[in-house]
């Protein structure tokens, strides 16, 4: 086994000219165009094309297959897995996006992963009480006023990557575990370089998962994203976790929401 656990974070932007959406839309099933075209706001439609096209993309350049030829299966409660094709090594990968971005993590050695990504914006103080802890709360508001929200979403992202991670989601209660990000670094302002540190996990309350030997990181994308990567890694703490961050496209400016 390889002493090395190695994830690569793709990220792109999700506000591109259209002009090649056509080669795009010919990789995705039947049921994904279906599903794009739910969508009531073109920006939306777009933003699941790019997401969905790239993610098979990517998979197909791991795996060496069409990406039209991507079979995925699920875990958990629906979290998305790789159907690998005969003879090549399974990959644990996870999707995020955000208005603007998209995350993808994607591990030839990890069993499984979680990724979050958020646009930082104003939060209220009635939904910071549902989705964090009684510690989690008290460090966001012992924040300074210019950071809380970035605060909040540090907590907000790591509690998302790891219910992501072995696919339970929000079926689990956010009450049943407490995580505490490094919040002290500096905001990068190269965004093509997020730099990741580790966050804890003081309080798991799921013994299973407790066993299992999550580990958890956060990180900013310049100023404007922050986001969180949580990794089944086992419980041998001196195992080396290898991140490289590749970016595709610059994150896309805020969408105007129509009236």
């Amino acid at each position: 086994m390889d002493s090395k656990i190695k994830i690569d974070l793709w990220f792109w932007g999700l506000s591109e000219p259209t002009a090649g959406t056509r080669r795009l839309e010919a990789v995705l099933s039947e049921g994904e165009k279906a599903r794009m075209a739910r969508f009531k706001f073109a920006h939306d439609q777009l933003a699941f094309l790019l997401c969905r096209a790239r993610l098979r993309r990517l998979l197909g350049r791991y795996t060496r297959t069409p990406p039209a030829d991507i079979r995925f299966g699920e875990v958990g409660r629906g979290k998305p897995t790789l159907i690998a094709p005969d003879g090549t090594p399974p990959l644990a990968f996870n999707l995020s996006h955000t208005d603007g971005l998209a995350c993808l993590g994607i591990s030839t050695n990890a069993p499984s992963i979680g990724v979050d990504i958020e646009r930082i914006r104003p939060i209220e103080d009635d939904f910071s009480a549902y989705a964090l802890t009684k510690p989690e709360a008290a460090t966001v508001h012992a924040t300074g006023k210019d950071h809380r929200d970035r605060t909040f979403f540090h907590h907000w992202t790591g509690k998302e990557a790891f219910l992501k991670g072995p696919g339970e989601g929000l079926w689990q209660s956010l009450e049943t575990f407490d995580v505490v990000p490094d919040i002290r670094a500096a905001i990068p302002a190269d965004t093509t370089q997020p730099v990741l540190r580790e966050a804890r996990l003081p309080r798991i309350d799921d013994h299973a998962q407790r066993a299992e030997g999550w580990r958890l990181f956060t990180f900013d994308v310049g100023p404007d994203f922050v986001g969180a990567l949580a990794v089944l890694a086992g419980h041998d703490r001196s195992r080396e976790i290898i991140v490289r961050s590749r970016f595709l496209s610059p994150p896309s400016p805020p969408v105007r929401k129509p009236r």
